[in-house]
């Protein structure tokens, strides 16, 4: 069994809103050498990056500060002495020759590897590394829209670990209205998961109507397909909870072809979760030898995920 070594600090409370600037420069600084001691590879590279560009830009800006004052004093004492008025077109043109050596005050921001971290979950079946990588991350992002996406990973890394009561500190700290468009999706999807996994009904009806809404809003890109996934799921369930095997089983089955029509292959991570909740659903409809296949795979396949745990206890309860 890998080692579940890696801890997830609670920033739910980080502020969001004011720029970098005295405390809060040193509180982003700080947050920044906790980053480059990470232990997730991907992390350690995007802070490494932000602190470089951070130096580019202060040495762009102090040279920028030199260059106005070098020339201004040149141009001065042109006019004021007999020096050759020729020595501030030199002078300027030293100074933009050095600054094509200098990073630009510009330069776009640095990007985290999100395709590896995402591989963590996703090919690696490792919430831990997961949760851990983004909550890293998350401070270095308070001034932008990522911040509520890492935190969004945050919450979904612990809910895989099965840390419920974490994930809803997290979950409960996010602004439905703060969540980027590209993203809304995966809020309701992990809400689903999270609600179905409780049993609460009522807000399952919120979070479908929330979906239905959604998938309205874009009925011709991807965003309405990933809706119809997690509406199958939660339809899915339903039938089960109602007795309806054979509806409960179509309906997750045409969630799997959905994904796999997407992403071409589904990644092993989203077949470990295809097998869960068909386990889950033939423990409710007392299919227990489909019940079974379905959580042996995912004992074999599930890495350090939580269903691993819930399948070997489905199968202790039969």
């Amino acid at each position: 069994m890998k080692e579940r070594s890696l801890t997830v600090e609670n920033n739910a409370a980080q502020p969001q809103g004011a720029r970098p600037g005295g405390s809060d420069r040193q509180s982003f600084n700080a947050d920044l050498e906790r980053a480059l001691q990470s232990p997730i590879p991907e992390v350690v590279q995007f802070a490494h990056d932000v602190k470089e560009r951070l130096r580019g830009r202060r040495v762009s800006m102090l040279f920028t500060v030199v260059t106005v004052i070098a020339i201004f004093a040149t141009t001065v004492a042109a006019v004021m002495t007999s020096m050759s008025p020729w020595v501030p077109f030199v002078v300027v043109f030293v100074l933009v020759a050095i600054s094509w050596a200098l990073p630009p005050l510009h330069a776009k921001p640095a990007v985290p590897d999100f395709a590896s971290i995402e591989n963590l979950l996703l090919e690696d079946c490792d919430p831990y590394r997961f949760a851990r990588a983004y909550s890293d991350l998350m401070p270095l992002f308070r001034y932008a829209q990522d911040y509520v996406i890492c935190k969004i990973n945050v919450a979904l890394g612990l809910f895989l670990q099965g840390a419920y009561g974490v994930m809803e500190e997290y979950l409960s700290s996010i602004d439905p209205y703060s969540i980027p468009e590209m993203a809304l999706q995966g809020f309701y999807d992990l809400q689903a998961h999270y609600f179905l996994h409780t049993r609460d009904t009522g807000a399952i009806d919120i979070v479908e109507n929330n979906l239905r809404a959604f998938s309205r809003a874009h009925p011709y890109d991807f965003i309405a397909t990933r809706c119809s996934e997690t509406i199958d799921l939660i339809e899915a369930h339903r039938l089960a909870w109602s007795g309806d095997e054979e509806g409960a089983f179509a309906r997750l089955d045409s969630r799997n072809r959905s994904v796999g029509e997407l992403k071409k292959t589904p990644s092993p991570y989203q077949l470990v979760d295809y097998h869960y909740q068909r386990a889950v659903v033939g423990e409710a409809v007392g299919d227990y030898s489909e019940m079974a296949q379905d959580c042996l795979y995912v004992i074999d396949h599930g890495g350090l995920l939580n269903y691993v745990q819930d399948a070997s206890a489905m199968l202790a309860r039969h």
